[in-house]
């Protein structure tokens, strides 16, 4: 799993040079696919993600303001972010109530509304 390699233990956070250490996480951050962040469903999962791209040992987290730019963080923590947002919105979806199928049937849903 992506985020296994980065936990202390024999990943990343083991001892060596510092300059092989930075490289392995700035590697590791730049090989999380963004297709694997689209079809990944586990909130907490995205979460350590982004706990980790954003405050994770240096390498990994994402670098200071005006060094964003070309980070291979940036992108990954903006679609992190995205898809925890969608996750939490397709967890809020109301279900069709009794006023509404009273007023309108139960044969057209509003965009939004899924059947319960």
């Amino acid at each position: 799993m992506w985020r296994a390699g980065a936990r202390p233990r024999g990943g990343f956070s083991a001892r060596r040079c510092s300059a092989r250490r930075s490289a392995a996480l700035e590697a590791h951050a730049a090989a999380l696919p963004l297709s694997r962040v689209a079809a990944e469903a586990d909130a907490d999962a995205i979460a350590d993600a982004l706990d980790l791209l954003k405050h994770g040992p240096p390498g990994l987290a994402r670098p200071p303001r005006g060094a964003r730019a070309g980070a291979p963080q940036t992108p990954r923590i903006v679609a992190l972010a995205n898809r925890a947002a969608r996750l939490a919105r397709d967890a809020d979806a109301l279900p069709t109530g009794g006023n509404w199928i009273a007023v309108h049937g139960d044969a057209e849903k509003p965009h939004g509304v899924r059947k319960p």
